[in-house]
């Protein structure tokens, strides 16, 4: 049988979100880790809580307080991660506590619980003895919870009964079915025979289970001979004098089994009260275990004695649980409070700083209105000088290439010509080892020089759209100035600008005079 089979979508999320709390809450070695988680975010999840209509649930009550402060803790987490639609959280819970459960379900697609734990304990099977009926259920709980939260098929089978058991209590302990009331109704002609044995009188009925008891003692010592109505009546001093007999032997055996654990069994049954309904509600469960666990007469006495003592024990219990977990919600409460107060004063401050200084940010806005065109003005003046500057640089490296040209044309006076021959041939060999660009010059000698050097870089004006970035990687540049355009040389020199390429202005139509002179330049 299919899990989600069993009860109505909503009431199946309610129940398994119960039972996963529980679980996880039952965990002891997560108590640490879910007090932290809490009070790093305390004020988000106490204010999530109203999402959850889930702290109401009798269920989470029915559990030990230290289990039941971090279920409820948990409750609050669980309400603030549904309505951030993120439960990083809970699978964080899930993964330290129940890792090899996660894991099982990970790689699981159809989960079977009749298989579940012996897959699960695969690698240790008789560890899965030491565990006890609680944390085996807890175990269910958390599987189911992932197959529902995940939308696996989680099939039953066998277990169905056992699991739809503990799903049953957990419904109706929530809904508060009243099953102690129906089963009184069920045995009340047989409840009428033991009012006798507690002295009842329904007229004049105790509710305190101590003077129950002492109407017991004293009908049981009555019929001792010998002993006064006034001596009966003071119990006290006749107490250790009297025969314990029935149910007052059973009353003497608790009292000095709690006196023996630090309980004062006298004060304990002093303040615990009992209505006549609570007292035929124990006389019916008595009843119900003697037809279902066969409890036998001889039992009886003992038995509702126990119940009675285990009555009082409960009530105080309860009492303290309710004490105890009210002074959490109190604390909580004023720590939310003082919390919020501390927001709403940083908020009140905060408010009173940005009055005070409104004034003093208005002024700085207009002072920085002020520098920012002042800013401006000198940004401008500085963009023209820039540029002046750069005219300035233009014209210095054209200027000292003029002037390196004139020296040139001077030296070249004093060469004497029966040495050009052999200066031709030197030049000649030295530009064949070297990377360099010519531009302008006739058509026809350009012409000439590249047949003997070939591997130049020769730019006319037909060149002038090119992209002259490559001359930055040349070893030296020529330009011929007597066959050159003005754009492409103009072009050409505001080029040099932006590289550290070396120029050389060279003139001439004659190619020998010129290799002649290009080879004293480059030497």
């Amino acid at each position: 049988m299919e899990l989600k089979a069993l009860y109505n979508n909503s009431t199946m999320v309610k129940i398994l979100t119960l039972k996963l709390l529980i679980a996880l809450g039952n965990k002891q070695s997560l108590h640490k880790k879910i007090d932290e988680v809490y009070a790093e975010n305390k004020l988000e999840y106490y204010e999530a809580l109203d999402m959850l209509n889930i702290c109401k649930s009798k269920l989470i009550y029915t559990y030990p307080s230290a289990q039941t402060e971090r279920i409820l803790k948990l409750a609050q987490i669980y309400s603030w991660c549904l309505e951030k639609n993120n439960f990083r959280l809970i699978e964080m819970f899930i993964e330290l506590g129940f890792k090899r459960v996660l894991n099982y379900c990970n790689r699981t697609k159809e989960v079977f619980l009749p298989l579940s734990f012996p897959t699960i304990f695969k690698s240790d099977i008789k560890e899965l003895d030491s565990y006890t009926v609680q944390e085996l259920t807890d175990m269910y709980s958390v599987i189911m919870w992932l197959c529902f939260a995940t939308g696996k098929t989680c099939q039953l089978d066998v277990l169905e009964d056992n699991i739809r058991m503990d799903i049953d209590d957990a419904y109706y302990m929530d809904l508060g079915d009243n099953f102690l009331e129906s089963i009184a109704d069920k045995y009340q002609e047989s409840i009428k025979g033991l009012s006798p044995l507690f002295c009842l009188n329904n007229k004049h009925f105790k509710s305190n289970l101590d003077l129950i008891f002492c109407d017991i003692d004293l009908k049981e010592g009555n019929q001792l001979p010998g002993l006064s109505a006034e001596i009966l009546n003071d119990f006290n001093k006749v107490r250790p004098f009297l025969v314990r007999q029935g149910l007052s032997k059973y009353i003497d055996v608790f009292a000095k089994l709690f006196n023996s654990l630090g309980v004062s069994d006298r004060a304990l049954v002093s303040q615990s009260s009992i209505t006549e309904e609570e007292l035929n509600q124990i006389f019916a469960m008595y009843y119900l275990c003697k037809e279902e666990n066969a409890l036998s007469e001889a039992e009886r006495d003992i038995y509702l004695i126990a119940a009675l003592y285990i009555f009082a024990l409960i009530k105080e219990y309860q009492n303290t649980r309710q004490v105890y977990l009210a002074n959490v919600r109190e604390e909580n409460y004023l720590d939310t409070i003082k919390i919020k107060k501390q927001i709403d004063e940083q908020k009140r401050l905060l408010i009173n700083e940005k009055i005070k200084y409104t004034s003093e940010i208005e002024q700085l806005k207009a002072k920085v209105e002020l520098l920012q065109n002042e800013s401006s003005r000198w940004e401008r003046k500085a963009t023209r000088l820039k540029q002046e500057l750069e005219n300035v640089e233009s014209n210095k490296k054209e200027l000292i290439v003029l002037r390196e040209f004139i020296f040139n044309q001077q030296q070249n006076v004093s060469i004497l010509l029966e040495d050009e021959p052999d200066l031709f041939q030197k030049s000649l060999e030295l530009l064949a080892q070297k990377k360099c660009s010519v531009i302008g010059g006739h058509p026809n000698w350009i012409k000439k020089l590249k047949d003997i050097l070939p591997h130049f870089t020769y730019l006319n004006s037909d060149s002038i759209h090119r992209d002259f970035k490559f001359l930055d990687n040349q070893e030296l540049v020529f330009i011929n100035i007597d066959y050159i355009s003005h754009a492409l040389y103009y072009k050409v020199m505001s080029e040099f600008e932006k590289n550290k390429a070396k120029v050389c202005l060279i003139r001439g139509t004659s190619f020998q005079s010129s290799i002649t002179e290009m080879g004293k330049l480059i030497s």
